[in-house]
This record gives C-alpha cells, sequence and structure tokens, in this order.
C-alpha cells in the first residue's frame, strides 16, 4: 500500500495519535529561517503545558546546562535551534507516548522505553561515527516505530492478530504486519509523520527502517538498525517483538565501525539511555 492511500486511510481515523498543533507550529517555525524568537514565543504562550513541558526537558539532567533555563529565548541561544527542535518533539511525544492501549500485545511504557533508548542510541552512534547529524539521528530514533502506536490505536484487532501470528511463527514482527494487515509499522509511520509535515528524509527513512538494503544508500537506516541490534542487547526492545534483532553488518561497516568497539560501544551508551530516560520520564510530573 502507498504513503498516499495510507495517508488517506489514517485521515478519517478518530483516534489517530497527532502532535498538538502548537508542537507543529512550533516546528515549522524552527525550520523557517525567517522566522524570529518572537513569532517562537508568540506560539508557546498559546499552550502552557506544552511550553513548561519544553523547559522541564531543557534543564534536565540530559543536557547538563549549569543554569537554569527560564524562557524559549534562552534555551535558544544556550543550545541552538536544532537541539531545541528536538526538545518541542520529545514534548510532543511524551504526550503522545502515555496514550491509552488498545491491545493486549502492546505495552507502552516498553513501547516509551524502546524509543527513548533508540533515540539516545541513535544519536550516540551518529556522534561517534560522523555519518549523520546526531539531532537528525534523536529524532528518527524517537519516532521510528511511531506506526506501531497507530496501529494499536487504530487497527487494533489486525495487529493483535499481527503480533499473535509472528510469535507463533517465531518472525519479524514487520513481515507478519504486512502478511496480516497488508502493511508495515514502519509505512504507517511514514504515512503519520507525513501528514505532520516533518522533514521528507526523516519521514522516508522511518518507512524504510527495516529495509536491510536500504543501509548502502542511507547512513541514518544504518544507524537505525544498528541501534536496533544495541537495545536488543539491552533488553530495551519492543515487548511486541518476537524475533530479537541481530547485527547488520553492513550497516556497521557502513557506519565505519570495527567489532573491538562494541564493549565500549554498550558502556558508553548505558549512560546516555540513563540520562535520556530520567528525561523523557521527568516530563510526566
Amino acid at each position: 500500500m502507498s504513503v498516499q492511500n495510507l495517508e488517506s486511510i489514517l485521515s478519517g481515523v478518530q483516534n489517530l495519535p497527532t502532535l498538538p498543533q502548537v508542537a507543529i507550529r512550533l516546528l515549522e517555525l524552527l525550520n523557517d529561517p525567517k522566522s524570529s524568537v518572537k513569532d517562537l514565543n508568540q506560539v508557546m504562550t498559546s499552550d502552557p503545558s506544552l511550553a513548561a513541558t519544553i523547559l522541564r526537558i531543557v534543564n534536565s539532567s540530559y543536557y547538563g546546562l549549569r543554569h537554569h533555563v527560564s524562557s524559549l529565548t534562552h534555551a535558544l541561544n544556550l543550545l541552538g535551534y536544532r537541539v531545541v527542535k528536538n526538545v518541542v518533539l520529545t514534548a510532543a511525544a511524551a504526550g503522545l507516548f502515555r496514550k491509552r492501549n488498545c491491545t493486549a500485545c502492546f505495552d507502552p511504557q516498553a513501547f516509551s522505553l524502546h524509543s527513548v533508548a533508540s533515540a539516545a542510541t541513535c544519536r550516540y552512534l551518529a556522534d561517534y561515527s560522523g555519518a549523520v547529524d546526531p539531532e537528525t539521528a534523536y529524532s528518527f530514533g524517537l519516532l521510528h516505530d511511531i506506526g506501531k502506536l497507530a496501529m494499536d490505536q487504530c487497527f487494533s484487532t489486525e495487529y493483535f492478530n499481527a503480533v499473535m501470528h509472528a510469535r507463533r511463527q517465531h518472525q519479524a514482527s514487520y513481515l507478519a504486519e504486512k502478511e496480516i494487515c497488508g502493511h508495515t509499522h514502519a509505512e504507517v509511520g511514514e504515512a503519520l509523520v507525513t501528514m505532520w509535515k516533518l522533514p521528507g528524509p526523516l519521514c522516508q527513512a522511518i518507512g524504510r527502517h527495516h529495509d536491510a538494503g536500504a543501509v548502502d544508500e542511507n547512513s541514518l537506516i544504518a544507524i537505525s538498525q544498528v541501534a536496533d541490534y544495541a537495545c536488543g542487547v539491552k533488553d530495551l526492545g519492543s515487548r511486541e517483538v518476537a524475533v530479537r534483532p541481530q547485527l547488520n553488518e553492513q550497516a556497521w561497516h557502513r557506519l565505519s565501525m570495527h567489532g573491538d568497539v562494541l564493549p565500549s560501544l554498550f558502556s558508553a551508551l548505558d549512560e546516555q539511555i540513563q540520562r535520556a530516560r530520567e528525561m523523557f520520564f521527568a516530563t510526566g510530573k
């Protein structure tokens, strides 16, 4: 099924996960070189709850700032537009991930943990390898499985059947989704983030993140597949996954990494993931 057809289907679903309009507008402004801090502040004042969450994230230990940040202007001066975009996205995602689950196979807490761990791991791998902008990699890691949340809420019966089929057959979940639902969570995720008007390359990478052949042409997909493996080793995978991901050596080599760095990589990831978890789950307080 094409992204366009999926967009048509999703547009008519009432309980579809969606970013707050204020967050979407902020992301548009942060991507617009002609926008001003005054424009951003005007939008921020229309949603005090989101504004408070954004500032809470900025002041978390994850960013390690030495002084308390009390305004978006101050945050932009200290962190820059690229980082603040991810703060806005994280604040919006925190609300989405707390949605009530529809099926017994979907664990919102495990889904949140996996998404946050993936974001931290993707950022670390991007920084380590120099292959991708770390902030883009973070956004990707945070949202790469958003299609699972959409399928759980919008196509709950079909999604439940696909997960059960994958478990019985000891099969990769995305293969069972394609067989039972006609589309994978990656395809649904691409359609969803396209509707949110997120950057095209990010949307396309989400749609192909399980495509092993795509790693040769897309370093972001290579990073995602290595991150998925790392999260599986750390037991931070999604609970509905029936088969633990294996290391894609093609993706590993695409990033010009070597086997002897694995121990130090996993050691460094422990701290990165823990800090990301503390930051993300602090948004609910």
